[in-house]
C-alpha cells in the first residue's frame, strides 16, 4: 500500500480492500502478519487480484461491543477523539446521551453494510425519549471515485437505512453532527419536541444499485403506528447534497433523433434534503440545501401535513 503506515501492533485488525473480493467486490478480512510499513498479509485470499487501484483501504479494530456496552451502562457516552468501526447497529438506550466534538474529530465508521448506524426507540412502539447525539462524525467508508460511473461495495443496501433513526423521540437533541455516505442521514418515526440543527449531511452513489442511487434523504420524517411527527424544528443544518462528481448514463430518445445516449455528472448527495409523509408544526429555517438531485424539501402528504412554517433558507441546485 503507498503511503502505508502499517505497524505490527495492527496485527488482527479487520481490514477492508475495496476491488479485491469476488467479482471486484470488496474484501473484508483480519490482517494476519505484519511485514512492513507498506505491506501485511490477510487472513483470506482476495477474490480479484488489483495490479493498482487509487481506492483507500480502512483498516482497524471492531469496536462496536465495547460502544454498545458502554452506551448501555452509561447515561451519557462520550468519545474521546478517534475512529471506531461498528460493524452492526448500535442501540442508544431511551433519554441517553452521545457526545463527541465538534472539530469533527469523533468518526464513527459504519462498516461492512448500509443499514442504521444507531437506534434509539423500537419501531411501531417508540420510547426513545430525550436522547441527545452532539458531534460525532457518522461515516459509511465509501469507495466511488470521482468522475466515473461507480459501484459501491455493499450489495445488500437497504432504503430505510439511516445513520440515525429515532422511534418516538420526546425531546430529542441532535445537533452538531456529520452524517455521511448512508441513504439516510437522520430518520424520525414519530416523536415531539425535538430539535435536528448545526449538523451536515452529504449522500452516497450507487450506479447499479437503485437503493443508494444518491442516497433518499438527509432528514426523513414519517409516522410509525400511532405516533406522529410533531412539533419539531430544523434549523442550521448545511449541504444537504454534495459535489458534481460521479457520472449517470442517461438514454434521451425524441421522434426526430431517435435514442442518443449521454453521460452526465451528478451530485454524491441526496434525492431530497428533506422528505416528510407525516409531520405537524414544523420549522425549517436557516438551512442550506444544494446538490439535491429531486427536491430540496419534499412534504408527501401521506399522513397529517399542516403547520409547516419554511422561513429564510437558502436553495441551491436542486430540481
Amino acid at each position: 500500500v503507498a503511503g502505508g503506515v502499517f505497524t505490527a501492533s495492527d496485527v488482527g485488525k479487520k481490514i477492508r480492500v475495496p476491488g479485491a473480493g469476488v467479482a471486484g467486490g470488496l474484501l473484508s478480512t483480519t490482517i494476519a502478519t505484519y511485514v512492513s510499513g507498506t505491506q501485511v498479509t490477510v487472513s483470506d485470499a482476495a477474490g480479484t487480484t488489483l495490479a493498482a487501484d487509487s481506492k483507500p483501504i480502512v483498516y482497524g479494530y471492531d469496536d462496536t461491543a465495547a460502544i454498545q456496552a458502554t452506551m448501555t451502562a452509561s447515561q451519557v457516552s462520550r468519545f474521546p477523539c478517534g475512529t471506531y468501526f461498528v460493524t452492526s447497529t448500535l442501540t442508544l438506550p431511551a433519554n441517553k446521551a452521545m457526545e463527541g466534538s465538534t472539530d469533527g474529530c469523533v468518526i464513527l465508521a459504519r462498516t461492512d453494510a448500509y443499514e442504521h448506524t444507531v437506534t434509539a426507540g423500537v419501531a411501531g412502539v417508540g420510547g426513545a425519549g430525550t436522547v441527545s447525539v452532539t458531534g460525532i462524525w457518522f461515516l459509511t467508508p465509501q469507495y466511488f471515485t470521482y468522475g466515473t460511473t461507480t459501484t459501491l461495495p455493499f450489495a445488500a443496501a437497504s432504503a430505510t437505512a439511516a445513520h440515525l433513526a429515532l422511534y418516538g423521540a420526546d425531546g430529542a437533541t441532535v445537533t452538531n453532527n456529520r452524517f455521511w455516505y448512508n441513504p439516510n442521514g437522520v430518520s424520525m418515526y414519530g416523536g415531539t419536541q425535538s430539535t435536528i440543527s448545526n449538523n451536515y449531511f452529504t449522500g452516497v452513489w450507487d450506479t447499479t444499485n437503485a437503493n443508494t442511487q444518491e442516497g433518499i434523504s438527509g432528514i426523513t420524517m414519517k409516522k410509525d403506528g400511532s405516533n406522529t411527527v410533531k412539533s419539531v424544528v430544523v434549523s442550521g443544518n448545511k449541504a444537504f447534497g454534495g459535489p458534481s462528481s460521479s457520472v449517470e448514463s442517461i438514454n434521451y430518445t425524441t421522434a426526430t433523433c431517435g435514442t442518443v445516449a449521454k453521460s452526465l455528472n451528478r451530485n454524491i448527495g441526496t434525492k431530497y434534503g428533506i422528505l416528510a409523509t407525516d409531520g405537524e408544526d414544523v420549522y425549517v429555517k436557516d438551512n442550506y440545501f444544494g446538490g439535491n438531485s429531486f427536491n430540496a424539501i419534499l412534504l408527501s402528504v401521506e399522513n397529517v401535513m399542516q403547520e409547516w412554517k419554511i422561513k429564510s433558507n437558502f436553495f441551491d441546485s436542486s430540481q
